[in-house]
């Protein structure tokens, strides 16, 4: 089965290698028994070995095997649910996407955005700043303490197409960094490495990693946003 828009590391035949890192319970028991035959073929035939301390080897061969298959089990499990995960994320290519960031690659799209407060505040002011550190300012005027709505057009602020920085002021003196900040963009594709967690290029707003998505669907703005003034 094929998946559209999902990239993931593959070796010279094209399919994906997963490479043991532990032998298998198999492996182990083979090895252990060809050193416990050996043991007994060399023992000394004048003082052999106590057949106490074979019992013993076999104890522990027992106890390893099992441990050894918990975790192949645990492996297998693992292996399962990135697979799961890969194919659930697969299908928000083409999605709306609500994203927590504080940065944006503008182009040409409007975006929907929100904040958070904790507190009223009399002034909401949203900052952007390009990579030659020039500002832009996005006033939202008078809020009153949860969520807040708004749209951001790249145009209107006069901002040229660019890797962009987002901070936002508030009058009551409440810090930037607590502010959760969200912008909305589609999903263009999943990127999966291995041990690695899965991204997702989102329009707009660039590579994100799937626990930066707080909301899934394409209703991500909700009624009554506040009309935004330069």
């Amino acid at each position: 089965m094929s998946i559209p828009n999902i990239t993931e590391p593959m070796n010279s035949t094209g399919k994906k290698t997963l490479e043991p890192t532990i032998q298998s319970s198999k492996e182990l028991k083979d090895q252990f028994m060809t050193l416990l035959v050996a043991q007994m073929q060399h023992q000394n035939p004048l003082n052999p070995t106590d057949g106490t301390e074979f019992i013993s080897q076999l104890a522990q061969l027992a106890q390893l095997t099992s441990s050894q298959k918990m975790v192949e089990a645990t492996n297998k499990n693992t292996v399962l649910m990135e697979n799961m995960q890969a194919l659930a994320q697969a299908n928000l290519v083409g999605q709306k996407v609500m994203v927590e960031t504080n940065k944006l690659e503008s182009g040409t799209e409007t975006y929907d955005a929100r904040l958070t407060l904790e507190n009223a505040s009399a002034a909401v002011t949203v900052y952007l700043k390009d990579k030659f550190d020039k500002e832009y300012k996005l006033a939202l005027g008078q809020q009153e303490a949860g969520t807040v709505n708004f749209t951001l057009d790249p145009k209107e602020l006069g901002m040229p197409p660019g890797q962009y920085t987002l901070t936002v002021v508030t009058g009551t003196g409440e810090e930037a960094k607590t502010i959760p900040l969200e912008l909305a963009g589609t999903v263009n594709n999943v990127r999966i490495s291995n041990g690695r967690q899965p991204r997702l290029n989102v329009s707009g707003l660039g590579d994100v990693s799937f626990n930066k998505i707080s909301q899934l669907g394409s209703s991500v703005k909700t009624p009554g946003s506040v009309p935004v003034a330069a």
